[in-house]
């Protein structure tokens, strides 16, 4: 199932509960390949390159002042850290909340290894009082959070609210931890840590609120950088909490991966309890099965960077 696909069974597990999964539908997939395709005929035109080429010269001048703004960040050797050319998603995207579309709020929060992660927040100015929420995580090379913002649109307009987040060493997300704990999970296509452990903070955050202002879990190595992210909201560097925190239903929480993240997701989504659906937009890992036993691709067990033994469904216990 391609990437539209996916998002539809993405709503329809969470607003109408588990339905039975469909056997592969050769017409189906071709016409969501041929759907895919209609962006590429607008991206190739003279005027669309164009108007890329400038919105790149921008986000690059705005990535080197964000830098110099906030040094203890250290993302400028990341890929994509420019979100120009190739990183870039579709820039008709960029004008969301601009064009009337939507809400959308830009974030920092410190993971448990004491990175700073950038991310957004998405959701509708109409809709339900309270709507179910869904985190989305990125892969491993030149996956930025603008390459996923058409799934992100594509579900607030459907009623939810929606969580995207560079991962470490990528975009704007810190390349290194604080402290002792500096190279967790780097280098992350390696360690593998921010598809899973970052996927369970970007959780967090996201059901956070001024009543339970955000805090990550401890890191591996067991310390807390709560006192950074603490010290960055004192300084309004920082989000306390979720700024869409009043239309998260917290009850109905959906995960979705791609690449990389599609084995955080595939795990994380038997690990803590709060997660109700999980849509993993590759067939990367069985998560029955340990982190790095055998090769993902070949089915087995999910790539490295997980915790502990695998626990399905059925015995799951949210980690706090």
């Amino acid at each position: 199932m391609r990437l539209a696909g996916a998002i539809a069974a993405a709503a329809t597990l969470l607003l109408a509960g588990a339905v039975p999964a469909q056997a592969f539908d050769p017409v189906r997939e071709a016409a969501n390949v041929a759907k895919g395709g209609e962006r590429e005929q607008v991206w190739l035109q003279p005027g669309y390159q164009a108007q890329l080429g400038l919105e790149s010269q921008r986000t690059q001048t705005e990535a080197a002042l964000t830098a110099a703004r906030d040094p203890e960040r250290n993302f400028l050797t990341d890929l994509c850290n420019s979100k120009g050319l190739a990183c870039a998603g579709d820039i008709r995207l960029n004008q969301w909340q601009a064009g009337g579309h939507g809400l959308v709020e830009r974030v920092l929060w410190t993971a448990r290894n004491g990175s700073t992660v950038a991310g957004r927040v998405w959701a509708t100015r109409a809709g339900a009082r309270k709507r179910p929420a869904i985190v989305i995580t990125n892969g491993s090379i030149q996956a930025s959070e603008e390459l996923y913002w058409y799934a992100a649109q594509t579900l607030a307009k459907a009623g939810y609210v929606v969580v995207t987040f560079d991962p470490q060493m990528q975009g704007l997300s810190d390349t290194y931890g604080e402290g002792g704990d500096r190279n967790e999970g780097f280098p992350s296509q390696t360690a593998g840590n921010t598809f899973y452990d970052w996927t369970q903070d970007a959780i967090d955050f996201l059901l956070s609120s001024p009543a339970k202002p955000f805090c990550a879990r401890p890191s591996r190595s067991g310390t807390s950088h709560c006192a950074k992210q603490d010290r960055r909201v004192k300084s309004g560097l920082n989000a306390a909490y979720n700024p869409m925190w009043k239309l998260v239903e917290g009850h109905r929480i959906g995960i979705a991966g791609h690449s990389y993240g599609a084995s955080g997701v595939s795990w994380m989504g038997q690990q803590d309890k709060r997660v109700d659906a999980v849509v993993a937009w590759d067939n990367l890992c069985d998560p029955a099965q340990a982190p790095g036993t055998g090769t993902p691709l070949e089915g087995k067990g999910c790539s490295a960077g997980a915790q502990g033994p695998p626990r399905l469904v059925s015995g799951a216990t949210e980690e706090s």
